[in-house]
C-alpha cells in the first residue's frame, strides 16, 4: 500500500523519533506535518484533516490522554484514525488509550517494518476496493477488473463481474501484488462461486502457478501487514 496523497500528523516531542517517523512515512509517499507538543498539534489541526494522527502520550505541555479525548470530541476529527505512539507498555495505559478512542497502540522503540505494518492495518479500509486487473495468459488484452479480497501463500481471492473459467490461466495485476513483484502473477482459478455479499459479483479463488519462494515470502510480509 502506497501512501500517496495521504496526510499524516506526528505529535511527538522527541525530535529524533519524530524525524525518523517522518522519513519512514515520506519514503512511502505520505505528506507529513510535525508538532513537538500538544499546542502545536492543535494549531496544525485547525488547518488540516489528516488521514492518520500519530500521538505520543508524554508531551511537555499536555498529556496525550487529554489531547486524545479532545480530538475525539471534535466533530471534524472524531473519525480520523489515531495511533498512540508511546514507550509506556502497561496494560492499563493501552486499555485506556483504546477506551478514549485510539485506533492502534504502538509501543516504542521504533522498528520501521512493524511501524509500516501498523499504518497499513489502520489505513486499509475494507470498503475500499483493491483493484485487480485480469488478463488471459496468452493475450495482453484486459478481460475485466475486479477487487482483491485476500492473498495467501498458495492462492489469491478476488471479486469480478465476469466469471472466469475454472482451470483456465490468468495473469493478475494489482497494487498489492506489485509490492511483492513488479510482474503479473500467473494463476489458475480453482473455484468460482456467486457471492451476493460482494455486490453480486463472482468470488474467484486462484491457485498460483510457478510462484517463487522469494515472492511468496514478500506476499506473506504484505499479508502480515494487513492482519
Amino acid at each position: 500500500m502506497k501512501l500517496l496523497k495521504k496526510i499524516f500528523l506526528i505529535i511527538e516531542d522527541d525530535k529524533v523519533i519524530r524525524t525518523l517517523t517522518r522519513k519512514i512515512i515520506e519514503q512511502l509517499g505520505g505528506d507529513v506535518f510535525e508538532a513537538s507538543n500538544a499546542s502545536e498539534g492543535k494549531m496544525l489541526l485547525q488547518g488540516i484533516i489528516p488521514h492518520l494522527i500519530i500521538l505520543d502520550l508524554n508531551l511537555p505541555d499536555e498529556h496525550g490522554f487529554s489531547l486524545l479525548e479532545n480530538m475525539r470530541a471534535n466533530n471534524l476529527l472524531d473519525e480520523v484514525p489515531i495511533m498512540v505512539f508511546s514507550a509506556e507498555g502497561h496494560e492499563e495505559t493501552i486499555i485506556k488509550s483504546i477506551q478514549l478512542g485510539a485506533s492502534e497502540y504502538y509501543i516504542k522503540p521504533l522498528h520501521s517494518g512493524l511501524f509500516i505494518q501498523k499504518i497499513r492495518k489502520i489505513l486499509r479500509n475494507p470498503d475500499e476496493e483493491e483493484a485487480v486487473e485480469l488478463k488471459n495468459s496468452e493475450d495482453a488484452n484486459i478481460i475485466t477488473w475486479g477487487s482483491l479480497n485476500k492473498i495467501s501463500t498458495t492462492e489469491i481471492s478476488f471479486d469480478t463481474p465476469i466469471k472466469p473459467a475454472v482451470n483456465s490461466t490468468l495473469k493478475v495485476k494489482s497494487d498489492a501484488i506489485k509490492e511483492a513483484t513488479s510482474d503479473n502473477v500467473v494463476c489458475s482459478p480453482s473455484s468460482v462461486m456467486y457471492s451476493r455479499t460482494s455486490k453480486g459479483n463472482y468470488t474467484c479463488k486462484c491457485k498460483f502457478i510457478g510462484l517463487q519462494e522469494e515472492i511468496r515470502e514478500k506476499i506473506n510480509h504484505i499479508i502480515r501487514g494487513w492482519s
